[in-house]
């Protein structure tokens, strides 16, 4: 895609300057998408020449990864919450649904449609990083089974929901039809959940 990259002796590894251009350019492929989106687009956004973007970055393939490596290591912050044994049992739940909502209020069904269509290899990484979301789900929904501050509901089935909906909220045309933003179907799920789960 787009120009062929610099040659890689003179590109310039500096870690923290990617991610702060990281950053500034996540909210813009929010609003655009990716696809629309050019190595053009993205040096007048930063306000810089393109040929500096490209002693950054060979590709806007890079960009983009990188875009959704920075999002996912603030996402993955909800297992410290959720396996937190100091918090209450439903306050790792909530608080950790909480912070994960915050993040996805962040991700646009344009967006989403665009990676899931164009970039395969990073939509897996995503479809790698729900399957191991149900594995601490259901991790959680054992142990509140055991003390008992959860209803006597089958994990495996419980993680099956969260499955299926999660295919759903991976689905633009899905959150279209609902007229649902991926965050408004996220918290009003897991809230209908927690209601149906903890034992009253």
């Amino acid at each position: 895609m787009g120009r062929k990259s610099i040659d890689t002796k003179i590109r310039v590894q500096n870690k923290e300057k990617r991610n702060a251009w990281a950053d500034e350019l996540f909210p813009y492929f929010q609003t655009h998408g990716i696809k629309r989106i050019t190595m053009d687009d993205v040096a007048a956004h930063l306000d810089k020449s393109k040929a500096t973007i490209y002693k950054y970055f060979k590709t806007k393939d890079e960009i983009v990864d990188l875009l959704m490596s920075r999002h996912l290591e603030g996402i993955q912050q909800f297992e410290h919450i959720l396996t937190d044994k100091n918090l209450a049992f439903l306050d790792r739940y909530t608080g950790s649904i909480d912070l994960l909502s915050g993040y996805l209020s962040k991700i646009s069904e344009l967006f989403l449609s665009d990676l899931k269509q164009y970039y395969p290899a990073t939509w897996q990484r995503i479809s790698g990083f729900i399957t191991y979301t149900e594995h601490l789900l259901e991790q959680y929904y054992i142990e509140g089974i055991e003390q008992g501050a959860l209803q006597a509901l089958s994990p495996k089935l419980l993680v099956l929901s969260d499955r299926l909906f999660f295919n759903a909220l991976s689905n633009p045309d899905f959150l279209i039809e609902s007229g649902l933003s991926i965050q408004e179907a996220f918290e009003q799920y897991f809230q209908l959940k927690l209601y149906g789960m903890v034992k009253g």
